[in-house]
């Protein structure tokens, strides 16, 4: 049976949900390393002051 349309819009409807989530996760976790960073910066130089 070959795929129609509503099926095709489905599937890239899916996918682009997962992207936008993965996106979002990724860019999470970024932002969780960079402050962590920053909060290690911060803890090591307050140290040598």
């Amino acid at each position: 049976m070959p795929p129609t349309r509503g099926t095709c819009l489905s599937l890239s409807t899916t996918a682009v949900t997962q992207t936008v989530k993965l996106k979002r996760k990724v860019a999470q976790i970024c932002h969780n390393v960079k402050h962590q960073i920053v909060m290690d910066l911060l803890e090591e130089t307050s140290k040598h002051l």
